[in-house]
């Protein structure tokens, strides 16, 4: 299991669901919540840092402060919901992510349901948490930030 084969297991999802028309079934309108957290934030735009890509681990949750070296930071910020190019009734990227251990099991590290809440700095905020449950937990792991298509890699 490595970053890179996580992420391009992420990406996969992300070229098929492009693929369709940038579409996915959703159950419900998840536009009117508000102060839910995106962690695909970019870190120049005021992002803050909350985790680190890595191979071992998966998803390794640091504090800002902390120095990450050549490892693939994430952060997080709030979700712009409608301005955003993953967002159609609800984020398209989170069930994107939810989906990817699902097509490629083998390439994520397995995390408890619960380290979401209890150990993740924004796991009761984060929008693909609150649109998909504990499952997408899993595929986070393999999200670098996927804003634009010149970032997709």
């Amino acid at each position: 299991m490595t970053t890179p084969e996580r992420i391009e297991a992420v990406m996969s999802g992300v070229l098929a669901w492009e693929s369709l028309g940038g579409h996915l079934p959703v159950g419900h309108d998840h536009e009117k919540t508000v102060g839910l957290k995106c962690p695909s934030y970019p870190g120049q735009a005021r992002g803050e840092l909350f985790a680190v890509l890595d191979d071992e681990f998966g998803l390794r949750f640091v504090s800002s402060s902390e120095e990450i070296d050549d490892q693939v930071a994430r952060f997080f910020g709030p979700c712009v919901a409608t301005r955003c190019r993953y967002w159609s009734k609800s984020c398209q990227l989170g069930a994107v992510v939810t989906r990817a251990p699902i097509v490629e099991p083998d390439v994520f590290v397995r995390i408890e349901p619960e380290s979401c809440s209890n150990e993740c700095p924004i796991g009761t905020t984060c929008r693909w948490r609150a649109e998909n449950g504990n499952s997408v937990c899993v595929g986070c792991q393999g999200v670098s930030y996927l804003g634009s298509r010149e970032s997709l890699s």
